[in-house]
């Protein structure tokens, strides 16, 4: 292990993930000239191409409690959705930022190129990015990120050798050896080693009790499935295991409930026209992804209504063809304006099926 140093008043060190996902928490290790009790987390989307953008700040923690030499974690006090991936970083304003990163050899810890860099000041947008590989280092910054992960975005990255040298970075380059473990995450990132998922489904009040679940897929590689083997109408739960590298297995994620409504089955309509949908973040604030998964191309209709069964809003009312969709609900009513804190309902109505899910607005 190695350690990389930057000081500035708003240095920051981190890392790029790529992908459509959750976001809950983070954890990183500072093996620091200086004693470090808080830190600051910064998140950051990403712009076009795929780099971090400062002007576009997901989230800008207080500072945090730090201890030296030991993986901390912070908790995001509301989860992140972040549809076009996100920068991690660390940050200790005014104090030498000195971080741990790996060899970057070896599965399931190999580096890629422009997935992990630092900004010597990321507020004042004059400062570049420099990635660890342009100073001449191939290694994995100690920062990892807890989570749920959708998928990869088809986007074009910039190489290494488009970003504008800094001389100042190369000034916080050094080279102290140490040993640390690398704890669990669930957001498998760049250097991590994903085979594939496992899928069960659950009845609602036996998440604790997995013997009593059904596998419904394994070994998949995709990040949606179609559950055509339910035979009762009712109320259930998925959960999604990550296998990676080793068969080291992640812990389960669960879904929101989902309500199962067949209308009019018969042993030719039953298993072919199955919708399954859930919502994430769940409990939210600013906004939600509707996700539905279609096994046909067919009509789809998205309502959502308040406690009183009044509407409140119609997200869709199309032809959708097979295959995984996303809907963005922000949390606004008909009229344009943002909906009150409480308890919503999103009802999705398919061709063979009417399914609802509770939604809470913080």
């Amino acid at each position: 292990m190695v350690i990389q140093e930057i000081s500035s008043k708003n240095n920051l060190l981190g890392s790029i993930f790529r992908n459509d996902t959750y976001l809950t928490s983070v954890s990183w290790m500072i093996l620091p000239s200086e004693p470090h009790a808080f830190v600051k987390i910064v998140i950051l989307e990403l712009d076009e191409n795929g780099m971090p953008n400062q002007a576009k700040v997901m989230h800008e923690s207080e500072m945090v409690p730090n201890v030296d030499y030991e993986w901390s974690s912070y908790d995001l006090p509301e989860p992140i959705t972040a549809l076009y991936g996100f920068y991690v970083g660390i940050s200790t304003p005014n104090q030498t930022l000195a971080m741990a990163y790996d060899d970057g050899i070896g599965s399931p810890y190999i580096f890629e190129n422009n997935t992990h860099m630092g900004c010597v000041d990321w507020t004042d947008g004059l400062n570049e990015w420099q990635t660890l590989e342009w100073a001449g280092y191939a290694n994995n910054l100690f920062v990892r990120s807890y989570g749920i992960n959708y998928g990869e975005l088809d986007k074009s990255l910039k190489s290494g050798e488009n970003f504008v040298a800094n001389p100042v970075f190369t000034d916080f380059i050094s080279s102290h050896q140490v040993r640390a473990s690398q704890p669990e995450f669930l957001i498998p990132g760049n250097t991590r080693a994903l085979d594939s998922y496992k899928v069960y489904r659950l009845l609602p009040e036996d998440e604790y009790i997995p013997n009593l679940w059904t596998l419904i897929g394994e070994s998949i590689t995709t990040t949606s499935i179609i559950d055509n083997s339910i035979v009762e109408n009712g109320i259930y739960k998925y959960a999604v295991i990550a296998v990676y590298s080793g068969e080291e297995q992640s812990d389960a994620v669960f879904s929101d409930t989902v309500t199962v409504v067949n209308i009019g089955i018969d042993d030719n309509l039953f298993g072919g026209t199955t919708a399954m949908f859930s919502v994430f973040p769940n409990p939210f604030n600013q906004k939600t992804n509707i996700r539905f998964t279609l096994d046909k191309e067919q009509l789809i209709t998205l309502q959502i209504f308040d406690m009183s069964g009044t509407l409140i809003k119609t997200l869709a009312n199309d032809n959708f063809e097979q295959g995984e969709h996303t809907i963005l609900w922000d949390a606004v009513g008909r009229s344009g304006a943002k909906v009150s804190t409480g308890v919503y309902f999103c009802k999705m109505i398919s061709e063979k099926q009417t399914s609802s899910i509770k939604l809470i607005v913080r």
